[in-house]
């Protein structure tokens, strides 16, 4: 199902500098939320109870809160591999 003109307009594009650079390299433009959130799901592993989390407040929400897990979850990749490197 796709996203409604009301949904799309209550999205608010995360300003992540990393985040915005992974969806410039997909194709994927601010404007399109619903592939996005269908990119976001497929980065992120998400257990069953963060998706029921994630849509209990309806997917304009639930994507403003994948990308805040996206952020978290890319930094802490990022810096475990860093330490990884750095005991070479």
């Amino acid at each position: 199902m796709t996203w409604t003109p009301e949904e799309v307009s209550r999205y608010n594009p995360s300003d992540n500098i990393f985040l915005n650079g992974l969806y410039e390299t997909r194709g994927i433009p601010a404007t399109n939320p619903e592939s996005r959130a269908e990119f976001l799901a497929c980065m992120i592993p998400l257990t069953m109870t963060d998706h029921d989390m994630l849509m209990r407040r309806g997917r304009n929400a639930a994507i403003n809160d994948l990308e805040s897990f996206a952020i978290t979850y890319f930094t802490q990749l990022f810096h475990l591999e860093r330490k990884e490197l750095e005991r070479f």
